[in-house]
């Protein structure tokens, strides 16, 4: 603690001389924090500045409460830079008589006072603070304050910066790309954050923009917020992969933040004014959709479009407004559905056809980098047929398989493979149609297969007891060598894995394994046991076991994947004693 923060510690009143002096100080209105890091480095190790400080627009993320006296507040500027606060009694103004009550966690506020340089830091000792908007007006009083740049992937302490370390700007500002939010069936969120960190490159995802803890909680109001540089090759490689698209309803772009929602609003009416000014067939008022994550933001969004009487909130209009509350600001943006014909709006997908429908809510170059005869940038429209080339009959198997091979770099494209329970095809077609020489299908079941790929099938229709024994038996140019076994039965770990090592000597080593383990348990407590039961027994004859929950995965059942491990089986180790260990052993971490 610096010499001047343990002076205003002190219970004692100032003197009444020192307080005149500082109401008399000239103050100074922040608008750039970078220039104002820049000045404040040259400051002297415990200096203060000569002129008092204003610094507006900026959130309280954290709080923390010395003494009756003193109170310290985190505060992050709208660009996401932290600076330290430090409330006085005597010396900050408030109308409450409790230091503590004068701002809570999640207001944004105006603070003034003089800045002081201590250890490469910069503390504002606060001489009046306002509070500009009130996190309880957006969300009630039954609403928690998130902080979701703690989400983010940047360091959060001391980071080096062009002048040391001081301020933090996070990773999310305009500099480092676009901002694109995904609107998501809330179910698979966490699901399509994984999968999109692990396939699509030249994309950061930030986290997920989940409903603010209270009373309202909504369905469809989780999103996830990436940056990419290249919006349009993103949306096209999304709506190109048939195992993520059928769970991304919407996509939105956000151009700028802001610091509160009013703000934000006032963005939005100027950004629509432009909009009405630019194509001259727009007549005020502007019919617009209202977006905004969460809901409770369209409150106040739709009240300030109205009262500018520059738009009308309609769902029917062609322009989106989307605002989303993201790393403790607002963040915000218009789109014109309506470019290049297509009605699209911010719909991606088509539940009922399961394919993609043309959304112009990226309005940057496509992949051509041509503009449209507007004048217009918009992303190319995309399609995602139902099944795979060759036009047979597909489940929800096949996306699994190759959502395995996209996810884990796992080569298909390999001379012999099996399929166990393998009706009604999927994973035998995905396969074949990745390039697999022949799959030997087992399943007492009949299979619906593509043209295509019947000839390189071979059938047994038995269960896979009676089919081991006479693969087992083949000899000469007939002789199995397995190079991949999938199982996606509908049965418990246990069973799954007395399957897989009665294959086993069909199997060359290092010969992938992908099984499907199924929750068939009334109770969670004996499905996590069995998963980690199941994960030990794996691990005594294969290598490199992970654990995935596939986009195509329903909730009662998870994805082991491993290779066969040289030599004869290990012992098995001992199961897990603390829920720690288990833990780390569903979430897939490396043993």
């Amino acid at each position: 603690m610096s010499k001047a923060v343990a002076h205003l510690a002190k219970d004692e009143a100032l003197d009444p001389a020192h307080l005149a002096a500082l109401e008399s100080r000239c103050v100074v209105d922040v608008s750039d924090i970078p220039s104002l890091e820049e000045t404040l480095s040259k400051l002297p190790e415990g200096a203060f500045t000569s002129d008092e400080l204003r610094l507006g627009s900026c959130r309280i993320v954290h709080k923390q409460r010395l003494s009756r006296q003193l109170v310290f507040i985190g505060l992050r500027a709208s660009d996401g830079r932290m600076i330290e606060g430090i409330l006085r009694r005597g010396v900050t103004k408030t109308d409450h008589e409790n230091m503590s009550q004068a701002a809570t966690v999640g207001d944004v506020v105006a603070v003034t006072g003089m800045v002081e340089r201590s250890k490469g830091r910069f503390s504002i000792h606060v001489r009046v603070i306002e509070v500009e908007e009130a996190w309880i007006d957006l969300y009630g009083p039954k609403c928690m304050f998130r902080d979701d740049a703690l989400l983010a992937d940047e360091p959060t302490r001391e980071p080096a910066g062009p002048h040391g370390p001081g301020l933090w700007s996070p990773s999310f500002t305009a500099q480092h790309g676009r901002l694109l939010l995904l609107q998501i069936v809330s179910s698979h969120a966490p699901r399509v954050h994984e999968y999109v960190t692990l396939t699509q490159t030249g994309v950061t995802p930030l986290g997920i923009v989940a409903p603010i803890s209270g009373p309202h909680m909504g369905r469809d109001e989780r999103g996830l917020v990436v940056r990419t540089h290249k919006p349009n090759e993103l949306v096209n490689n999304v709506l190109q992969d048939g195992a993520v698209c059928r769970f991304i309803q919407r996509w939105y772009a956000l151009d700028a933040l802001a610091p509160t929602m009013a703000a934000a609003a006032k963005g939005l009416i100027s950004a629509l004014t432009a909009a009405a000014e630019a194509n001259t067939s727009h007549v005020l008022p502007l019919e617009v959709r209202v977006q905004c994550f969460p809901r409770t933001l369209e409150a106040p969004l739709v009240a300030a479009l109205r009262a500018s009487g520059v738009a009308e909130p309609n769902p029917r209009g062609t322009l989106v407004a989307c605002a989303a509350y993201v790393y403790g600001t607002i963040a915000y943006g218009v789109s014109d559905t309506s470019l290049e014909g297509g009605d699209g709006g911010s719909a991606a997908v088509h539940r009922g056809e399961r394919h993609a429908r043309p959304s112009k809510m990226v309005e940057r170059h496509d992949g051509t980098g041509q503009e449209n005869g507007n004048g217009n940038k918009a992303v190319a429209a995309a399609a995602v047929a139902d099944a795979p080339a060759g036009g047979g009959q597909v489940s929800r198997a096949f996306y699994k398989l190759r959502e395995v091979a996209s996810r884990l770099q796992l080569t298909l494209n390999v001379k012999h493979a099996i399929d166990i329970g393998a009706s009604p095809g999927g994973w035998t077609t995905c396969m074949i149609e990745s390039g697999c020489s022949k799959v030997t299908a087992v399943d007492p079941g009949l299979l619906y297969l593509p043209d295509a790929v019947i000839d390189r099938c071979e059938h047994m229709r038995m269960r896979i007891e009676e089919a081991i024994p006479i693969l087992q038996g083949r000899s000469g140019a007939e002789a199995v060598a397995l190079d991949l076994l999938v199982c996606d039965m509908n049965a418990p770990p246990a069973e799954v894995l007395a399957i897989a090592r009665t294959a086993l000597p069909l199997l060359r080593v290092g010969a992938p394994l992908v099984l499907t383990f199924k929750n068939a348990f009334p109770r969670r407590g004996e499905w996590l046991s069995a998963l980690e039961a199941g994960l030990e027994e794996l691990s005594t004859f294969a290598e490199g076991v992970q654990v995935v929950h596939l986009l195509a995965n329903t909730s009662k059942e998870t994805t082991v994947v491993g290779r066969v491990r040289a030599g004869p089986p290990v012992p098995r180790r001992p199961c897990y004693v603390t829920a720690w260990e288990r833990a780390r052993a569903i979430a897939g971490v490396a043993r």
